[in-house]
């Protein structure tokens, strides 16, 4: 089942995260685009994309939820993406 384009009336700004990447000169070759959301060939890589197609602005970071060290290069990258410039961010310490 394909779903319907996404379309951004407000244009957001977001970041998408979890496991599944596509490189980026697979996503050139995607048919159909967008993948089916339910399917493996739908990742934080294509949502990005898709979000950034429709008008809005996406980061698509990946992230292993069970490995602190991983979570926090997401919140770093996230700040580094997404925050007002400038802005200075701070080690973590566990």
């Amino acid at each position: 089942m394909h779903h319907p384009p996404l379309t951004c009336a407000d244009p957001s700004s977001v970041v998408v995260s979890a496991k599944s990447t596509t490189p980026e000169a697979d996503l050139a070759k995607l048919t159909p685009f967008p993948p089916d959301p339910n399917s493996p060939k739908s990742t934080i890589t294509t949502v990005a994309r898709e979000i950034t197609l429709a008008g809005g602005e996406a980061t698509a970071i990946p992230v292993d939820t069970t490995d602190y060290a991983s979570i926090q290069r997401l919140v770093a990258k996230t700040i580094e993406a997404r925050a007002p410039q400038p802005f200075k961010t701070t080690p973590f310490t566990h």
